[in-house]
């Protein structure tokens, strides 16, 4: 994971580096929802079985994910999600 690289980007201040996407960028990723989470015994469930969702970033085993559903961005743990790749995708 960690699909991103670090460029040279040109600005005032001089050249300094960034993160950007990939060609095979994170941005273009789409998560399924494989479970509710967190589970409904612990809280209300923010994300649910079946949501798509658009990775915003991937945060070292956890995805930083905005819900093509309710338009909430927030954190979901890798374990909660399966990418799914655009060829399958309905």
């Amino acid at each position: 994971m960690g699909n991103t690289m670090k460029t040279p980007r040109a600005s005032a201040e001089g050249g300094e580096e960034t993160n950007v996407a990939s060609s095979t960028g994170q941005e273009s990723d789409f998560l399924a929802v494989l479970y509710d989470y967190p589970s409904a015994d612990i809280s209300q469930p923010i994300f649910h079985v079946g949501e798509k969702l658009r990775v915003l970033s991937d945060e070292g085993g956890w995805w930083r994910v905005h819900s093509l559903t309710t338009g909430r961005e927030n954190y979901i743990p890798g374990k909660y999600v399966a990418k799914v790749y655009p060829w399958l995708a309905i």
